[in-house]
């Protein structure tokens, strides 16, 4: 399937018009119509149009721009990989000081008298 079909089947299954996309996307109706009718003109949209297309239908940017190098692909995935990472290492950094905001708020003297 090539990128003109893509665009379109998956317009069509959010069931939205080209028109209702191009203003949430905020790209021209004419330049949508011939994404999806001509895969050359679709080839060649800006990065910035193509970015905001594949975020407008989740989809990951590789799959429907048909990057067909495979290490781009591998790349691709290996940054998803370790965004997730970093998401998953900034709230355990948020617990972490949450834990030293509530130790820090906690009496702990007694503690300290009956252990030394």
């Amino acid at each position: 399937m090539n990128i003109s079909e893509k665009l379109k089947k998956l317009r069509k299954t959010t069931h939205i018009t080209q028109k209702e996309l191009t203003e949430k996307v905020g790209i021209s109706k004419p330049s949508y119509f011939e994404y999806e009718q001509n895969p050359e003109k679709a080839k060649g949209m800006s990065l910035r149009t193509a970015k905001k297309i594949a975020e407008f239908f989740k989809a990951p940017f590789y799959e429907l721009f048909e990057i067909e190098d495979y290490s781009l692909k591998e790349h691709a995935l290996e940054i998803k990989k370790l965004t997730n990472t970093i998401k998953l290492l900034e709230s355990r950094i948020a617990d972490k000081d949450l834990i030293i905001e509530l130790f820090k708020k906690t009496d702990t003297t007694h503690i300290l008298k009956n252990k030394y």
